[in-house]
């Protein structure tokens, strides 16, 4: 009876143990689980942070080709209105040398007329 009981209690802290075993393998798979879960989150964050730095790379980039070419345009422009400026310089250039010209023809005319009135006034003499 006595060899039952301890063979009994050696069954049963058998048992006991093989039951420990199963639960510690269990927890250690659980572990092993949520660390391989918790690394995939990791990586899968830090792919999401490099895209992101990536898409602020490419935003900048585009702000700073948007700005050159602001520039370029405004520069453009400002040529522009240089050429501009420098047409109406001209066109009132232009102007002015006509007027002259003008003012000239109507001298010359005048010094024709007196000429001509000249010659008539010796010819009656």
């Amino acid at each position: 009876l006595g060899e039952a009981a301890a063979w009994n209690a050696q069954t049963v802290a058998e048992g006991w143990k093989a039951e420990a075993e199963v639960r510690d393998a269990i927890a250690k798979k659980e572990a092993s689980e949520r660390t391989t879960k918790a690394s995939e989150a990791a990586s899968r964050q830090a792919d999401a942070e490099g895209q992101a730095a990536e898409w602020r790379t490419a935003a900048f980039t585009a702000r700073a080709e948007a700005e050159a070419f602001d520039l370029r345009v405004m520069s453009a422009e400002s040529r522009a209105a240089n050429a501009e400026a420098k047409l109406t310089t001209a066109e009132a250039r232009a102007a002015v040398a006509e007027a002259q010209l003008r003012m000239v023809k109507e001298h010359n005319a005048s010094l024709h007329k007196r000429l001509h009135a000249t010659e008539s006034s010796l010819l009656e003499e």
